[in-house]
């Protein structure tokens, strides 16, 4: 999945450096080094934490960011 997104930001990335709308170098390293970045700290959770699960913790950061959305959601009421 992660390669998947990569390569959709890549693809974005790309066609808004072509039309101008974002810097070339910019549009194509910066989602590299996030990617680095990420995998570099999955890495050191596995190898330097006991019992450490990465997946986990991306998990609990992605339930927390949905509950920030569902929050700014109108809610339904039922009749």
């Amino acid at each position: 999945v992660i390669i998947v997104a990569y390569h959709k930001v890549n693809q974005y990335a790309e066609q808004a450096a072509a039309r101008g709308a974002m810097e070339p170098i910019l549009a194509l390293w910066v989602p590299l080094f996030a990617l680095s970045a990420l995998i570099f700290w999955m890495y050191h959770v596995l190898a330097h934490r006991p019992g450490g699960q990465p997946i986990g913790a991306l998990e609990r950061a992605a339930s927390q960011v949905a509950k920030s959305f569902r929050k700014l959601l109108p809610k339904v009421r039922s009749a």
